[in-house]
């Protein structure tokens, strides 16, 4: 893999790749930059056995492997230029969500009814002297 290599993600990431290190048939060692609006974060690797089996020489391996570890990446673009129409993803776990509201609210209502027991509790404590 040529040096500083850099491919981007359907989720908008641009990733350099520095030049892999490998100890010779039992791993390889894998350094890269992640960068994207959110931030820019340096991340390590390590290839081993079946995974350093499977790479070969497969760059793409590479690419796959980053994104599966890393899942907010995305998956690799097939593009030698950073994309300009990224996809968002739909995230359906807002509070907005009929199912989620519904849990939240029958945890709220789990919640008020375990902290009255607990006053009850309290307060026959305090009134037997206990506390």
């Amino acid at each position: 893999m040529a040096s500083n290599k850099v491919f981007y993600t359907t989720n908008g990431w641009e990733i350099h790749l520095f030049p892999v290190q490998i100890e010779i048939g039992t791993k390889a060692f894998i350094k890269c930059i992640q960068m994207s609006s959110a931030g820019m974060y340096q991340k390590d690797y390590i290839l081993g056995s079946d995974e350093y089996t499977n790479w070969g020489n497969d760059d793409n391996y590479i690419k796959n492997y980053i994104c599966d570890k890393d899942t907010y990446l995305g998956r690799p673009c097939d593009v030698e230029e950073k994309p300009t129409n990224v996809i968002i993803q739909d995230d359906n776990r807002s509070v907005h969500n009929p199912s989620d509201i519904e849990t939240i609210q029958t945890l709220q209502q789990q919640l008020d009814d375990q902290k009255k027991k607990l006053e009850t509790i309290m307060g026959l404590l305090l009134k037997n002297g206990a506390i």
